[in-house]
């Protein structure tokens, strides 16, 4: 298939799961879905995989954070750093990111899981995704999920948590 230029996926020769582009997508996913998960945020924050640049460093992360209190999420910090940040340019990529963000979500009330991943998958930080092999199982995985249900971006993360666990479960057995 490669030497005709077929892009495929193939779930041989390990978890997908585990892959680095898989956990980015996936993080993205989660805080498409709900921005104040921090763990995933700030991995997403500060991913460099695959093409992709980190938004912030650690430094400026640890900076952002600590703007506001901690008993606000991590998201919240970002908004707020947006608005109130003492470094210009990291206000403007968390502005950008904040915008961002917003408008994934809009559209993911109002689109299927697949035209949902095509959608994120167009903006510029994530276009080194859209030929990974991880991104093509989990566009797979959405159009398989679209055709039983249409129930959003929740359900659809359930449906894949729940593909997590039983190729976790198989790859342990002997």
């Amino acid at each position: 298939l490669d030497m005709l230029g077929i892009k495929y996926a193939s779930s041989a020769g390990g978890d997908i799961f585990s892959e680095p582009d898989m956990l980015i997508l996936l993080d993205l996913l989660t805080v498409v879905n709900n921005p104040r998960s921090d763990i995933p945020l700030c991995r997403l924050l500060t991913t460099s995989v695959s093409g992709i640049s980190p938004v912030v460093s650690f430094d400026e992360l640890v900076e952002i954070r600590q703007s506001i209190s901690d008993s606000h999420s991590l998201y919240d910090a970002v908004i707020d750093y947006a608005d109130n940040g003492n470094d210009e340019k990291l206000a403007q990529r968390c502005r950008e990111f904040v915008n961002e963000t917003d408008k994934m979500r809009r559209l993911a009330s109002r689109l299927s899981a697949e035209k949902l991943l095509r959608a994120l998958i167009s903006l510029d930080r994530y276009v080194p995704l859209a030929e990974s092999e991880a991104y093509i199982y989990l566009f797979d995985c959405a159009c398989a999920y679209v055709k039983r249900s249409w129930n959003g971006l929740r359900n659809f993360l359930s449906y894949l948590n729940k593909l997590t666990e039983v190729s976790t479960s198989s790859a342990e057995r002997p």
